[in-house]
């Protein structure tokens, strides 16, 4: 009687072990895929900000023609 509850109890250990292995995977995954997603955005926003300075500087600059941009 004692080793089959023995085993029970083994396996439910198991089992569980299995299951937080696969939460952690599945955190692992969606903490990876969020920081992507926010490191592509600020990076675009990042770059839409230099290039507005980088052309007001430039449209400043003498003999620059206003007409014309350095970043398209």
């Amino acid at each position: 009687m004692q080793k089959t509850q023995d085993k029970e109890l083994e396996k439910k250990i198991l089992n569980q072990a299995g299951q937080t292995f696969v939460e952690f995977i599945f955190l692992l995954v969606i903490l990876i895929g969020l920081s992507v997603s926010l490191l592509k955005g600020s990076n675009f926003f990042l770059a839409k900000q230099w290039e507005i300075a980088i052309n007001s500087i430039a449209r400043n600059y003498p003999g620059h023609n206003p007409g014309v941009k350095l970043t398209e």
